[in-house]
């Protein structure tokens, strides 16, 4: 495939209005959830730290130094089995918020940002309830922020900080 670079891109994107001066002055990489539906997964940001990691929606989280399999230095001649890898460990933080068993409410995905200049990963939610405000008609909606980020000096620690406002 090949890559246009940003400027060329048409700009459509539905970006959160107090996120809009960081994306203008390139400290915040948003693509909202129409564009990021037909992504690799692979290709989603990763979160670490130097020495754990993981690849924000994957099941995996990989740990510098932990290994398994056999070294290659310790296989007999001939042997094809796999050689030593780095050992996949179950993530923490691989979780997907949902309305269910809130009634009528809705939680949708808006997007996800890469926040460049706090080493961070944002994904965006909205969540509505068709019910009444108190004393009001509107709708009840809310934003969700869902932040992951690998602590910069405990180095064994990812987080996950969900914020609604």
């Amino acid at each position: 495939p090949h890559l246009l670079p940003l400027a060329l891109l048409p700009c459509a994107l539905a970006i959160p209005p107090e996120w809009a001066p960081a994306a203008a002055g390139a400290d915040l990489l948003y693509g909202d959830a129409e564009a990021l539906a037909g992504l690799r997964p692979d290709l989603f940001p990763s979160v670490g730290n130097g020495y754990l990691a993981t690849v924000l929606g994957s099941g995996s989280l990989f740990l510098a130094g932990l290994y398994n399999g056999p070294l290659p230095s310790s296989q007999p001649p001939g042997d094809k089995s796999p050689p030593s890898h780095r050992a996949v460990i179950p993530s923490t933080v691989n979780l997907e918020l949902d309305a269910a068993g809130a009634g009528a409410a809705v939680l949708e995905l808006e997007g996800v940002a890469l926040d460049i200049l706090h080493g961070t990963v944002v994904k965006r939610y909205t969540y509505s309830t068709p019910g009444k405000k108190l004393g009001g008609t509107a709708p009840t909606t809310a934003a969700v922020d869902v932040r992951f980020f690998a602590h910069r000096v405990l180095r064994h620690i990812l987080a996950v900080e969900v914020t609604v406002s």
